[in-house]
């Protein structure tokens, strides 16, 4: 295990079960996706970190959902959903650009990121652990009104997530909800994140984090 998944784990406990990529639906992203990220489905699998608060999952599955959220706004020609939190946080990776997107759903805002320039250099394995180890409670946390974590709370109210489940608010925020616990409800992602595709505006963010690299 590299030092930078142990630190992912070290913050986010590896929870099981956990679903083994078969050979043929490694192969499909090799070439696609960071040798390194291969590895780690196949030596660790998809599935949740941290009681749920993250996942490292299929990008097949999500691939309805990234056009959802993207058609006619963003150009995902080579990007892959590879990682979602329990609020329907989604990392988007595309190969030689590095970190691509992040969508967040609740907030219907999309953030771009520009290109990587180690990952132009040819360090995309780095990069990529990098950004892994860089994961923890925070960065993947929702917070409400009061700026306040939720996860910890939404666990113990509503029960640790399936596979296939998040959270959100009923009514959503963009419905006029409001981001407290007791608004909060377990809903079935896919059918969901599409849905809020399709509630209003998706805002647009570019960041350029370039001046933070060395």
């Amino acid at each position: 295990m590299d030092e930078d998944f142990a630190a992912l784990i070290s913050a986010l406990p590896l929870e099981q079960p956990r679903v083994v990529p078969t050979p043929a639906q490694l192969n499909a992203f090799q070439g696609k996706l960071p040798d390194i990220l291969l590895n780690y489905w196949k030596d660790y699998g998809w599935g949740a970190f941290g009681d749920g608060l993250f996942w490292l999952v299929n990008p097949s599955e999500f691939t309805g959902v990234l056009n959802a959220w993207c058609q006619g706004l963003i150009n995902t020609d080579g990007a892959f959903i590879i990682a979602r939190g329990a609020f329907g946080k989604m990392i988007v990776w595309k190969k030689g650009y590095g970190k691509f997107m992040h969508i967040m759903p609740l907030e219907h805002t999309i953030f771009t990121f520009v290109e990587n320039k180690h990952v132009l250099a040819g360090k995309e394995d780095f990069v990529f652990a990098n950004m892994i180890g860089r994961v923890d409670q925070e960065s993947v946390d929702f917070e409400d009104q009061n700026e306040k974590p939720l996860f910890r709370r939404a666990l113990k109210k509503l029960g640790a997530l399936g596979p296939d489940e998040m959270y959100a608010f009923e009514p959503t925020l963009s419905l006029g909800g409001s981001a407290q616990l007791s608004a909060l409800v377990k809903v079935k992602m896919e059918e969901h994140l599409s849905f809020l595709a399709q509630l209003g505006e998706t805002e647009v963010l570019h960041l350029d984090t370039t001046r933070f690299l060395r």
